[in-house]
């Protein structure tokens, strides 16, 4: 599947969650949803834009990359981005 991934057409960052549900997230320009894999929705890479992606389904997974980006975000660009300031005490 990965192979399927890198034969596409843009440059993406690809996230494989283990976790239920199970599927490949690819990622382009660090933010949007550029293909996912996840054989319960369909048995085929779909683009972040497919109609055959539901909004609920884009939604989720809009949200879970957020949530493993947030991670890994340093401090003074994550409460940049959600207007919060930390005490460098």
């Amino acid at each position: 599947m990965l192979k399927k991934f890198e034969r596409m057409p843009f440059d993406n960052e690809v996230y494989y969650f283990k976790e239920s549900p199970e599927e490949l997230i690819a990622i382009r320009d660090n933010e949007s949803i550029g293909y996912v894999y996840n054989p319960h929705i369909r048995d085929a890479i779909l683009d972040g834009l497919s109609p055959s992606l539901p909004k609920k389904e884009k939604e989720r997974i809009g949200n879970r990359i957020q949530s493993f980006l947030r991670k890994y975000q340093c401090k003074s660009e994550h409460n940049h981005r959600y207007g919060q300031e930390y005490d460098d005490d």
